[in-house]
C-alpha cells in the first residue's frame, strides 16, 4: 500500500487557491498586453524574434499557472490525506509553468548573445580602430558603455531566471520523499515571484520601455548614482 502523507501541508484552502488563480489570470493578462505593446506600439522593433520567444514562454507559464490553480480549486478531492503518488502528481502538475519559464530564460540568453555580437562588438571594434587613428569618438564610447551595461543586465537576469528554474527541480530530485511539502511551498513562492518579475524583465530588455523608463528617471528623479549603477 502506498505511503500516506498529511494532506493539509500540501493542498491549500479555497481562499488561497482563489488568490493563486487570480494571480495566474493577472499574469496572463500582463503578458498578453506586453506582447501587444511590444509588437504594435514600440518602434523601432528590435529583437522581435527573441522577444516573441520570451513572450510566448511567459504566456505558456502564466496559462499553466492559471490552469494548475484552477485544477487545485475545482478538482481536489476532499480526503484528509494524500498518497505519495498524489503528492508527486500535484508537484509535477505545474510542469507547463516550469517549461514556459525555461523557454523564456533561454531566450533571455539568446538576446544577450545577439546584442553582444551585433551591437556591442561593432562598437568596441570601431572604438579601438578610431583610437589607433587618434580619432576617438566620445559619443560612440558612451554609447558602447551603455550597450555593454544593458547586455550585462540582460545576462544577469537570464542567469537569475535559470537559478530560479533549477532550484525546485533540484530539490525535487535530491530531497527526501517526505519533503514534497517543502517543494510545493518553494514552487508557489517562485510562481508569485514570476508574476511580478516578468514586467520588470520586459521593461529592461525592450528598448521601447527602457527609453520611457530612462526619460522618467531623468525628468522626475535625481538618481545619478542609481542611473550609473543600472547603466542609464
Amino acid at each position: 500500500m502506498d505511503e500516506i502523507l498529511p494532506k493539509n501541508g500540501l493542498f491549500l484552502n479555497n481562499a488561497t487557491l482563489i488568490i493563486l488563480l487570480i494571480n495566474g489570470i493577472l499574469a496572463l493578462i500582463i503578458n498578453v498586453l506586453l506582447a501587444y505593446l511590444t509588437f504594435q506600439k514600440c518602434t523601432p522593433k528590435v529583437n522581435n524574434y527573441f522577444n516573441a520567444g520570451f513572450i510566448s514562454g511567459n504566456v505558456v507559464a502564466s496559462a499553466g499557472y492559471m490552469c494548475c490553480s484552477a485544477r487545485r480549486l475545482f478538482f481536489t478531492t476532499g480526503n484528509n490525506d494524500a498518497t505519495r503518488l498524489e503528492c508527486i502528481a500535484e508537484s509535477w502538475n505545474i510542469l507547463p509553468f516550469m517549461s514556459g519559464l525555461f523557454f523564456s530564460c533561454l531566450n533571455l540568453l539568446l538576446i544577450a548573445v545577439e546584442r553582444f555580437y551585433k551591437v556591442l562588438r561593432p562598437y568596441k571594434c570601431n572604438y579601438f580602430n578610431n583610437k589607433k587613428k587618434n580619432k576617438v569618438s566620445g559619443v560612440r564610447a558612451i554609447q558602447a558603455h551603455r550597450e555593454a551595461a544593458v547586455t550585462k543586465r540582460i545576462f544577469v537576469l537570464a542567469v537569475f531566471c535559470f537559478i530560479v528554474q533549477a532550484l525546485p527541480l533540484t530539490v525535487l530530485l535530491v530531497i527526501h520523499k517526505r519533503s514534497f511539502i517543502y517543494f510545493d511551498r518553494i514552487l508557489r513562492f517562485l510562481q508569485n515571484l514570476n508574476l511580478f518579475f516578468t514586467p520588470i524583465v520586459f521593461i529592461f530588455i525592450n528598448p521601447c520601455y527602457y527609453q520611457y523608463l530612462r526619460q522618467i528617471l531623468l525628468k522626475y528623479c535625481n538618481l545619478c548614482s542609481c542611473c550609473d549603477f543600472i547603466g542609464i
